[in-house]
């Protein structure tokens, strides 16, 4: 058993364990930010099953671990939930367990969420490589307004088909400079900021934007419709 970014590795099993939050936003009168509840789960989803293709894993099992009642407001962070899975090609309704909160009442949101993947393939920078950032960092109400600029759960699942691509990695909320020092750590190479203008500190939302590794020559081979920008050299 090992860590590797955010996810846990179980080597023995070949499984890969990943997970989100989120808390104080939704439809609830306690929330710090009013959104869709369907939004909101549905991306509270989407990061942990993005970083289990990020390790080129196949996500098979979800878990929800909601603080809330499961009527109604359950049953439409269910909703947001199962898209997410939908579009994972995780249809198998065996695939999908969770809890709700049935003791208490509750004023504020509050979804936990744990993918398991089967296998694993994970990759490194190699010397020469060029790092790109592919996506925007969007946030909130950024998201809201230009949710077709972010990720996409087929984008991922594309870049993880992608036999050229070394690192896939999506941008966290420490932004793309802390993914840029985990790609130098897994790799023992240092990344050579040439991009000046990007925003390394931004958060990047829910995966709203990731970071791949590639030999330059591969980039044109890149079928995105999506935003892409050469920040780094890796030597």
């Amino acid at each position: 058993m090992k860590k590797f970014r955010d996810l846990i590795i179980l080597d023995e099993m070949n499984l890969v364990l990943a997970c989100d939050s989120a808390g104080g936003i939704g439809e609830k009168p306690c929330d710090e930010v009013f959104a869709s509840i369907e939004m909101v789960s549905y991306y509270a989803a989407f990061v942990p099953i993005a970083e289990a293709l990020c390790a080129r894993s196949v996500p098979m099992v979800l878990v929800d671990t909601l603080c809330n009642e499961r009527e109604p407001y359950g049953e439409k962070i269910m909703r947001g939930i199962k898209k997410a899975m939908s579009e994972a090609g995780m249809s198998d309704e065996n695939a999908f367990t969770g809890s709700s909160e049935e003791n208490f009442l509750t004023k504020m949101t509050g979804i936990g969420v744990t993918v398991l993947g089967r296998g694993h393939d994970i990759r490194k920078a190699q010397k020469g490589d060029r790092v790109y950032a592919i996506g925007a960092a969007l946030v909130g109400e950024e998201l809201i307004k230009h949710r077709d600029k972010a990720m996409s759960m087929s984008d991922y699942i594309y870049l993880k088909e992608q036999n050229y691509i070394h690192d896939i990695v999506p941008v966290g909320s420490k932004g793309a400079a802390h993914e840029i020092a985990e790609i130098e750590a897994h790799s023992g190479l240092r990344a050579r900021i040439v991009n000046h203008d990007f925003d390394y500190h931004k958060s990047g939302g829910p995966s709203a934007i990731c970071l791949v590794t590639m030999n330059e020559d591969d980039f044109n081979k890149l079928n995105l419709k999506k935003d892409a920008n050469l920040l780094a050299f890796m030597e």
